[in-house]
């Protein structure tokens, strides 16, 4: 991997952020600005020789909230470090990300994602949350999978009635906004990869263990990150919360380089299930196709279902039909032993999970954080607790023989 810098720092400039450890008062302290790249081509920074992050053995940051400018924004994130963090230990990062809406505590907090609750686990992982863009009629959110894209390959995202937002002019261009786009249009692919790189220059990090998750609109941009072959190579697996890709929108980015993914969805059926991203199909003749119920009087927003996301993600990693081993049924099963009210199926040895939480609710399932920490660790066929995923490419060479 070429050592291409992705960010440099600035000595000129100093902003004052607020830090926040998990139960300490509110502290205040200056940090360096970040300023990443402008536009990210290639590699992020090579990990040294010894396959540890730049950031090992230097004094670690504290948990609290970072600036970053980005392409000309100034963007944030929150870190929180495992509890017993140390600079020469090498550790896994999940980088996750808020809904619509809402903001980087939420990916924390236990009545949220409950991400911070990994923290305390042994040789846990490193927990950064990115902040998306908003402005006045626009909430918080992140620029990826038919976003800011209608209309798409199967025609607009959304519903005549659909609520509309403001558009995000810094980034979008004066009228530069069509119906159905409802986040920024800025490079939120580049901002998470610029974070990412600041990661590894500023804490130990296994480079081969690096994961995202979402939830909701995060989740939506989560397969954004999965799918775009810029920043798909740089994560080892995703889970998706309660978010999907718009209809139109699913696309792959070759075996080589497609993360593990874990789709977790609330449905029952068709007229159960979660109203904003629906996982089961309620348009009449479209079995890949679903409509949520919140964002307009006769519907909102289109999405490609449950099925029809992980199925087109199973067969482009193992071939069409999907494999569906032994190892994948043990890998479903262990799933479903995190939280009994869901309905899960695997395929190729578990690279592909998708389970429906029995549920009409737009939340997070419980104990879904430690569902999503055992999903990402678990790696190889030998695995013995049946997250048995083998690399993309050994499991399509396995379908061809």
């Amino acid at each position: 991997m070429a050592i291409t810098s992705s960010y440099f720092l600035t000595c000129i400039c100093l902003l004052t952020c607020h830090t926040v450890s998990p139960g300490h008062a509110l502290a205040r302290t200056f940090l360096p600005l970040r300023r990443s790249s402008e536009h990210f081509e290639g590699n992020l920074t090579a990990p040294r020789a010894d396959g540890r992050s730049l950031g090992c053995g230097k004094q670690p940051l504290n948990d609290g909230l970072y600036p970053l400018l980005h392409n000309g924004l100034m963007r944030r994130f929150q870190l929180v470090l495992p509890k017993d963090y140390v600079p020469s230990s090498p550790r896994s990062v999940i980088l996750g990300f808020h809904g619509f809406g809402a903001g980087p505590q939420f990916v924390f907090d236990p009545g949220g994602m409950d991400l911070a609750s990994l923290s305390a686990a042994p040789l846990g992982p490193i927990l950064v949350a990115p902040e998306g863009i908003s402005v006045p009629g626009l909430p918080s959110g992140f620029n990826g999978a038919g976003s800011t894209e209608s209309p798409g390959a199967d025609g607009e995202t959304c519903h005549a009635g659909t609520e509309e937002y403001a558009c995000h002019v810094p980034t979008c261009g004066l009228g530069g906004c069509r119906r159905c786009w409802w986040t920024s249009c800025a490079d939120d692919v580049g901002f998470a990869l610029a974070v990412l790189d600041t990661i590894k220059h500023t804490l130990c990090v296994q480079p081969d263990k690096v994961y995202a998750t979402g939830f909701s609109g995060g989740a939506q941009f989560t397969f954004e990150l999965a799918s775009n072959p810029r920043s798909a190579p740089f994560f080892e697996a995703v889970a998706i919360m309660s978010g999907l890709p718009h209809n139109g929108f699913l696309r792959f980015p070759g075996r080589h380089s497609a993360p593990r993914l874990l789709g977790v969805w609330a449905g029952i059926d068709a007229t159960r299930q979660d109203p904003q991203y629906p996982p089961l199909s309620n348009i009449g003749g479209r079995p890949d196709k679903s409509m949520d119920v919140t964002y307009g009087p006769e519907g909102g927003f289109y999405y490609s279902t449950a099925e029809n996301t992980t199925m087109y993600w199973a067969a482009k990693v193992s071939g069409n039909p999907p494999s569906h081993d032994g190892d994948a049924s043990q890998a479903s099963a262990y799933a479903v032993s995190f939280n009994n009210d869901q309905l899960c199926s695997a395929w190729c040895a578990g690279q592909v999970i998708k389970c429906l939480w029995q549920s009409d609710l737009h939340a997070p399932m419980p104990n879904s954080a430690q569902l999503i920490w055992h999903f990402f660790q678990r790696r190889g066929k030998l695995c013995t607790e049946h997250f048995a995923a083998t690399p993309s490419e050994e499991c399509s060479m396995m379908q061809s023989k």
